[in-house]
């Protein structure tokens, strides 16, 4: 199950992927020059909070991303995921995004 989140060039622009019953979500951010991903979740579809992706290069854990690259994380729990991207001010960023059963 893939979609692109987004292809952002607004400042605050999030799109989000009905996790259902998956358990991995990987996305592949690219052209990002300055600005913050945060990776959230939610149960209830309005109430929203952070969980942890990370670099598959590295999997060093985090709740946001700043640079390009792959990501990698456990979505278990969740009804939807999103990648919410802030602070843009340069690059044109797009971020694709893949749920996994395992």
């Amino acid at each position: 199950y893939e979609i692109a989140l987004r292809d952002w060039s607004s400042d605050v622009c999030s799109s989000d992927l009905n996790a259902g019953a998956f358990a991995t979500f990987t996305a592949e951010i690219t052209g990002l020059t300055t600005g913050t991903v945060t990776w959230q979740g939610t149960q209830d579809g309005s109430t929203w909070v952070g969980f942890l992706m990370a670099p598959t290069t590295t999997e060093t854990k985090a709740l946001t991303a700043t640079a390009n690259g792959s990501y990698r994380g456990d979505v278990r729990g969740f009804k939807k995921v999103r990648a919410n991207l802030t602070a843009l001010s340069g690059g044109t960023p797009t971020i694709r995004g893949t749920l996994t059963v395992i």
